[in-house]
Protein backbone atom coordinates (compact mmCIF):
# COMPACT_ATOMS: atom_id res chain seq x y z
CA UNK A 1 0.00 0.00 0.00
CA UNK A 2 1.42 3.45 -0.91
CA UNK A 3 1.27 6.28 1.43
CA UNK A 4 0.76 9.63 0.13
CA UNK A 5 3.49 12.87 0.98
CA UNK A 6 1.30 14.49 4.03
CA UNK A 7 1.18 11.06 5.08
CA UNK A 8 4.29 10.14 4.94
CA UNK A 9 5.43 13.83 6.31
CA UNK A 10 2.78 13.76 9.32
CA UNK A 11 4.95 10.63 10.38
CA UNK A 12 8.06 12.16 9.74
CA UNK A 13 7.46 15.01 11.78
CA UNK A 14 6.39 13.08 14.59
CA UNK A 15 9.15 11.41 14.74
CA UNK A 16 11.61 13.97 14.32
CA UNK A 17 9.94 15.27 17.81
CA UNK A 18 10.42 12.22 19.77
CA UNK A 19 13.85 11.13 18.67
CA UNK A 20 16.48 12.10 20.46
CA UNK A 21 19.75 14.00 18.84
CA UNK A 22 21.45 11.58 17.48
CA UNK A 23 18.72 10.18 15.27
CA UNK A 24 17.40 13.76 13.93
CA UNK A 25 21.25 14.14 12.86
CA UNK A 26 21.82 10.86 11.06
CA UNK A 27 18.39 11.31 9.16
CA UNK A 28 19.47 14.71 8.13
CA UNK A 29 22.69 13.74 7.61
CA UNK A 30 21.40 11.18 5.02
CA UNK A 31 19.77 13.72 2.58
CA UNK A 32 21.95 16.58 3.35
CA UNK A 33 22.94 17.53 0.16
CA UNK A 34 19.31 17.48 -1.33
CA UNK A 35 18.55 19.85 1.94
CA UNK A 36 21.80 22.39 1.75
CA UNK A 37 23.93 21.44 -1.28
CA UNK A 38 27.72 22.41 -0.57
CA UNK A 39 28.74 25.17 -2.96
CA UNK A 40 32.23 24.18 -3.98
CA UNK A 41 33.65 27.74 -4.84
CA UNK A 42 36.83 26.59 -5.55
CA UNK A 43 35.62 24.33 -8.66
CA UNK A 44 33.34 27.26 -9.75
CA UNK A 45 36.11 29.22 -12.46
CA UNK A 46 34.21 32.33 -12.64
CA UNK A 47 34.79 32.67 -8.79
CA UNK A 48 38.24 31.71 -8.98
CA UNK A 49 39.21 33.98 -11.73
CA UNK A 50 37.49 36.77 -9.83
CA UNK A 51 39.76 36.04 -6.55
CA UNK A 52 42.71 35.61 -8.65
CA UNK A 53 42.01 38.99 -10.50
CA UNK A 54 41.20 40.82 -7.58
CA UNK A 55 44.78 39.36 -5.66
CA UNK A 56 46.54 40.64 -9.19
CA UNK A 57 45.07 44.29 -8.55
CA UNK A 58 46.43 44.19 -4.86
CA UNK A 59 49.33 42.91 -5.65
CA UNK A 60 49.83 45.43 -8.79
CA UNK A 61 49.14 48.50 -6.10
CA UNK A 62 45.77 49.00 -8.78
CA UNK A 63 43.34 48.08 -5.46
CA UNK A 64 44.84 48.89 -2.75
CA UNK A 65 42.30 46.41 -1.01
CA UNK A 66 41.08 46.52 2.94
CA UNK A 67 43.29 45.00 5.81
CA UNK A 68 41.44 42.19 7.83
CA UNK A 69 41.20 44.32 11.40
CA UNK A 70 39.60 47.02 9.09
CA UNK A 71 36.92 44.83 7.60
CA UNK A 72 36.55 43.20 10.90
CA UNK A 73 36.02 46.71 12.40
CA UNK A 74 33.43 47.84 9.56
CA UNK A 75 31.12 44.31 10.18
CA UNK A 76 31.53 44.98 14.05
CA UNK A 77 30.20 48.98 12.75
CA UNK A 78 27.53 48.00 10.86
CA UNK A 79 26.00 45.05 13.02
CA UNK A 80 26.00 47.69 15.95
CA UNK A 81 23.65 49.75 13.88
CA UNK A 82 21.43 47.23 12.05
CA UNK A 83 20.78 46.07 15.55
CA UNK A 84 20.77 49.31 17.42
CA UNK A 85 17.34 49.84 19.15
CA UNK A 86 16.23 46.21 18.72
Amino acid sequence: MKRNVHTIREELCAYIQSADGRKVTALYDLPEEQIAPRHTWWQDANVVNGLEERYKKMEEGIDKGVSSKTLLNNFATKKAKMYAGK
